[in-house]
């Protein structure tokens, strides 16, 4: 009697440490990965769904900040809850995904911390980076690996903040079809590039585009997507040295004019205290 309806809680409310269907296999995730204790509160406290996926996607422990990355995937789940079938559905695709990473990891040869990052990574985010190919055509592919990271986790943002926007469009009734350019549309298709770097043309400022349009097609390239990769960085290379170039001149130019006007009120001056002498 003195314990009565306790229990009832532990499936559907926060957990706390010693309670709910996960709370072994959570303390041993907080306990293998070392996390802080803003994490490890944080993660006690989710629901099962949330602490589910965090623990689907794997240890942590090899991630310069665990507690960080421990964190953003609690974030990232509770942004995305799912039903009993569909978590299911989703854990064996994490599973693949893991399987993959590890796959791509072994075949291409990156330093432990690039390895770290992709492996911290949210399965969307590793799935960009991985159908993108192997990195064998890098210099350095651990510089390269971290490079396609950055790009994927902006294309993933980018993508989850307009499907967001158009939601909130479609509920106020506001048609947001996208006015794209269809010179550069038909310059995706014809050099058949991949989903990543496409988006990241579409969202480059317009002289950008321009620039990487211009040089032409990629016809008979073998990695087109990479190509494009390296044109929109020496674009954005170009663009930058032209305003500093612009901004140089401007600041040599300017420092004359200030004088000349300061000393045209002197002159007067002068000029009337000699006549009134």
């Amino acid at each position: 009697a003195t314990h009565s309806g306790g229990s009832s809680s532990s499936t559907s409310g926060p957990l706390v440490s010693g309670s709910g269907p996960l709370s072994a296999e959570v303390e041993v995730f907080i306990k293998d990965n070392a996390l802080d204790e803003k994490a490890a509160r944080e993660l006690r406290e989710s629901e099962v769904y949330v602490q589910k996926g965090v623990l689907s996607l794997g240890k942590i422990n090899s991630c310069t900040n665990p507690s960080a990355i421990c964190i953003a995937r609690i974030r990232s789940a509770k942004t995305s809850p799912m039903c009993v079938g569909q978590n299911e559905a989703q854990e064996e695709r994490n599973r693949t995904i893991m399987e993959d990473v590890e796959k791509f990891l072994s075949e291409n040869e990156v330093d432990q911390r690039a390895a770290s990052v992709l492996r911290a990574q949210i399965p969307e985010v590793q799935r960009v980076i991985i159908d993108r190919g192997d990195l064998f055509d890098c210099a350095n592919q651990s510089t390269a690996l971290m490079g396609r990271i950055k790009v994927a986790i902006d294309a993933v943002n980018f993508d989850r903040n307009r499907m967001r926007a158009a939601a909130n469009s479609s509920e106020l009734g506001v048609d947001r079809t996208l006015d794209n350019n269809p010179e550069l549309e038909e310059f995706i298709q014809e050099n058949r590039l991949d989903e990543m770097v496409a988006r990241q043309l579409r969202r480059l400022d317009a002289k950008v585009q321009e620039i990487v349009l211009v040089r032409g097609s990629l016809e008979g390239c073998r990695n087109p997507s990479a190509v494009i990769s390296a044109r929109i960085r020496e674009a954005k290379e170009e663009l930058a040295a032209k305003e500093e170039e612009k901004r140089r001149s401007q600041a040599t130019s300017s420092p004359a004019q200030p004088t000349a006007a300061l000393m045209m009120p002197m002159m007067g001056m002068g000029m009337g205290m000699g006549m009134g002498m």
